[in-house]
């Protein structure tokens, strides 16, 4: 049998004769990571933090943080946002705008705000019908944030690449009439 590695202060041996830290023997040193306890371990991509076991785990109830700093918390802190129902989040992705809670938070600490998806025509939005950018294949209408498949009466294609409808400075009567003379 192997013995613990000088972090640990309690290990697991499997069947194959390999040691696992179970806890570590400082709270301060950190995190365990296979057979030992790492401090100011980051956990590797795909594991989250939990700061009650000490451990590096595939799922938690509650994620907050980013590539590089990701933990388990009981829920989102105020200068967050929470996403779907297990993220915390500085601020939303894109297709989400921030939302605030209806319903009252009982922990003063919790966030008031989550992420709410977009309105179904919407790459991304200022709230669930005004977008800011249409999803593909539809135009932006001026003044409206709407987004339809064609630009309505009184407006124009500025760029169909970037699928962005603007009003038309000049009258229907004289457009026919431009129409007319670019055919001739």
């Amino acid at each position: 049998m192997c013995d613990c590695h000088s972090t640990c202060g309690t290990c697991s041996f499997d069947n194959v004769d390999r040691t696992t830290c179970s806890a570590c023997v400082s709270t301060s040193i950190g995190y365990i990571v296979g057979h030992e306890c790492l401090e100011g371990v980051v956990c590797p991509p795909g594991k989250f933090t939990d700061k009650s076991s000490q451990t590096c785990v595939a799922s938690c109830g509650v994620k907050i943080g980013n590539d590089l700093t990701r933990e388990c918390v009981d829920f989102c802190p105020i200068g967050t946002l929470k996403y779907l129902t297990s993220k915390c989040l500085l601020r939303c992705p894109s297709n989400y705008f921030k939302e605030q809670l209806l319903t009252a938070v009982t922990n003063p600490l919790e966030t008031r705000f989550y992420c709410k998806q977009c309105g179904s025509t919407c790459k991304n939005c200022l709230n669930q019908t005004e977008c800011i950018e249409c999803a593909d294949g539809l135009f932006l209408h001026e003044n409206t944030g709407l987004c339809k498949s064609t630009c309505q009466t009184g407006f124009t294609y500025i760029d169909k690449q970037q699928g962005f409808c603007q009003k038309v400075l000049i009258s229907n009567d004289t457009i026919l009439q431009l129409k007319e003379l670019l055919t001739v």
